[in-house]
């Protein structure tokens, strides 16, 4: 996939927000984690840190404006993680 400099720039221009989102996003995750172990689910624990490794990945692609390594991470994920991404990922239309 090629992104054109108006994709480029809408990212550009969103990064900040984008980056929150996925900063919580770990952080929220990591929490899930920990509440899963605990709990004796260590199946769920390790599948909501993978969760929050990606999106930690995906923040550091948009930090380093790779945007498209970002877009292929956060379109990756599986269904339940991709509908918690950043909504800028889905946003950007031509």
């Amino acid at each position: 996939m090629t992104m054109s400099k108006q994709e480029k720039g809408f990212y550009l221009d969103n990064k900040e927000e984008i980056l929150r989102k996925l900063n919580i996003l770990v952080v929220e995750w990591r929490e899930q984690a920990k509440e899963y172990d605990l709990e004796g689910e260590k199946g769920m624990g390790r599948m909501k840190r993978e969760d929050a490794m990606t999106a930690k990945k995906c923040a550091t692609a948009v930090r380093n404006h790779k945007w498209e390594k970002a877009w292929r991470l956060a379109h990756w994920c599986d269904t339940a993680v991709r509908e918690e991404m950043p909504c800028e990922f889905w946003e950007f239309s031509t």
